[in-house]
């Protein structure tokens, strides 16, 4: 997987087919996940 953030998120496989992470709240996870790529989320954060 590909990933872009810098304007809207942009997700890719690795053959460059667009992928779909699903409706908002999904995005918007995956979109801070990807911000703290390397360290550990709690739950509570």
């Amino acid at each position: 997987m590909r990933f872009g953030i810098l304007g809207p998120l942009d997700l890719r496989s690795d053959d460059g087919t667009p992928a779909d992470p699903g409706g908002p709240r999904p995005r918007a996870l995956l979109t801070l996940l990807l911000l703290d790529a390397g360290r550990s989320v709690s739950v509570e954060a």
